[in-house]
């Protein structure tokens, strides 16, 4: 575990770039959209905070492009062996209720390490989940499937209902708020990966920690698909 300083990482191109490309080196294929439209949304739903001037936007609590809120320590005990960054804001639900609880995240250093770290995480823990992502049912039901994985999974301590509701609700939004041509053109940049001789699936640490429970920052809005 190495502690650093904290650092915000809200940009979508680089969500894009990090996913199209660490799909294309785990799969040796294009990301569907739909699948990126799905992990755009859980994207959303953890990592909704404020800006500097107190507005509720997307990616202001993601921290050194840990798009899942992956905590450095799971529900086995180990420990993340990279980087960590301290987030004293983090929450969880227990007993229905947000606690302020503290803790460590892990910490990437592109972005690409940190999509290709949550995607080792869902394909070790939650790999049903990643078969929703890789499926070919409508897009609603799949992003509530999907949700449904990663609750079964205890990967967040939320309602399920209303995780999988913006989940939901924000990958049906995911080309017009992030702009088709920029789709395409992450997803035709990562196609020089796999028409390549594929290399091997990497995780950075064989991804065995559960995943956060949500926005670090007390305080988030009810229902975070509404912020810009």
């Amino acid at each position: 575990m190495h502690p650093i300083p904290d650092h915000i990482t809200p940009d979508v191109s680089d969500f894009l770039r990090g996913f199209c490309r660490a799909w294309a080196s785990r799969y040796s294929e294009a990301i569907p959209v739909d699948a990126l439209a799905i992990l755009y949304g859980q994207w959303c739903n953890e990592c909704t905070g404020q800006d500097a001037g107190g507005t509720w936007r997307r990616g202001f609590a993601c921290h050194h492009y840990n798009y899942g809120n992956i905590r450095a320590i799971g529900a086995t005990g180990a420990w993340w062996a990279g980087d960590v960054v301290d987030l004293p804001g983090a929450w969880e639900v227990v007993d229905g209720q947000r606690v302020v609880t503290g803790g460590g995240f892990r910490a990437y250093r592109t972005p690409e390490d940190g999509a290709a770290d949550l995607l080792a995480l869902l394909a070790s823990r939650y790999p049903v989940a990643v078969s929703t992502l890789r499926g070919t049912i409508e897009r609603p039901d799949r992003a509530n499937l999907y949700a449904s994985c990663l609750h079964a999974g205890g990967y967040f301590t939320a309602p399920q209902g209303q995780y999988a509701m913006v989940v939901r609700d924000r990958a049906a939004r995911f080309e017009r708020e992030v702009g088709v041509d920029a789709i395409a053109a992450a997803i035709a940049d990562a196609a020089t990966i796999y028409a390549q001789p594929a290399a091997p699936p990497r995780s950075l640490d064989g991804a065995t920690d559960a995943g956060g429970g949500g926005t670090v920052e007390p305080g988030q809005p009810v229902d975070p698909s509404e912020a810009p």
